[in-house]
């Protein structure tokens, strides 16, 4: 069943959400109202866990409010490529939920 899941979570364009972030996406779309319809994606930004906390404390303070990736990594899965208006769900370097963004 996980597999058929995360096989239609693809076809929809979006991937497959890990246990954390799949609960902190599910305490968020109630409160902002958001339907399964809105794509939402798992995140980590950061090479180390300093590097992720350092830039999750600018983001989390609403100094860094644009992150990239370069096209090219998208080539191998275009399902992880950010959709206007749909979320992440940050992952600090633990794999906890850190935040939910709206891209």
């Amino acid at each position: 069943a996980r597999a058929q899941g995360a096989a239609a979570a693809r076809s929809a364009g979006r991937s497959p959400l890990g246990a954390a972030a799949r609960d902190a996406w599910e305490r968020c779309a109630k409160r902002v109202g958001a339907g399964a319809d809105v794509p939402v994606r798992e995140r980590r930004i950061g090479v180390t866990p300093e590097s992720t906390n350092t830039m999750y404390s600018l983001i989390l303070s609403g100094e860094k409010t644009i992150t990239t990736t370069s096209p090219w990594l998208y080539e191998a899965d275009p399902s992880q490529r950010p959709v206007v208006g749909g979320h992440a769900v940050l992952l600090d370097a633990e794999g906890g939920a850190a935040a939910v963004i709206r891209t």
